[in-house]
């Protein structure tokens, strides 16, 4: 009796183990390990437009953030003035984590959306012009690298779509497909 109590432990021993290995997963990090989840950046690439741009990003969740962006240019020279005040929101799911040990690094998805307005003054005449009303929906690709563990450096692609709107609306609105890139240099805390 007891060889085949014996047995049947010994049987069913490799059947436990299986079992023990059929648990779940461990459970991802906790949220507090993630790192920092918050980012301040600004695109240098905007100065050589003469205008400044700068965005506040949180990370709502371990995989997606929400990034908030304005913006201010001045580019007509000569003869003529004009301001483009841009202010928008992205939304952005990294694709890597949790295989990374930074929250918000590494590569991404952004659904942007962006909206700005440019009015154009004659200086000559001290005159206005006109203005308009440019809309921007583009889907970004992008990788964030981080470096001591705050300096984020993120260079993105993006392609979408461009409307502008006469701001007197005299003329008709035109929409094209428009490309964009550039890169991002900010702080995480």
């Amino acid at each position: 009796m007891r060889v085949a109590v014996a047995v049947g432990l010994l049987a069913l021993a490799p059947a436990r183990a299986f079992a023990e290995a059929d648990v779940a997963p461990p459970p991802p990090p906790a949220w507090s390990t993630l790192g920092p989840r918050n980012a301040v950046t600004t695109a240098p690439l905007a100065f050589l437009a003469r205008g400044a741009a700068l965005s506040y990003e949180r990370l709502v969740t371990p995989r997606v953030s929400v990034v908030a962006l304005g913006g201010y240019r001045s580019a007509a020279l000569g003869d003529y003035a004009s301001t483009t005040w841009t202010g928008g929101v992205e939304a952005r799911v990294w694709v890597r984590w949790p295989r990374t040990a930074v929250a918000m690094s590494g590569p991404y998805l952004g659904l942007h959306v962006s909206v700005g307005y440019t009015q154009l003054t004659d200086r000559t005449t001290a005159t206005r012009v006109g203005s308009s009303w440019g809309l921007s929906e583009r889907l970004d690709f992008g990788w964030r690298f981080v470096a001591l563990g705050h300096l984020a450096v993120a260079p993105w692609v993006g392609l979408g779509l461009r409307e502008d709107v006469d701001g007197r609306g005299r003329l008709a609105t035109t929409a094209r497909v428009a490309g964009a890139f550039g890169f991002d240099v900010g702080w995480m805390f």
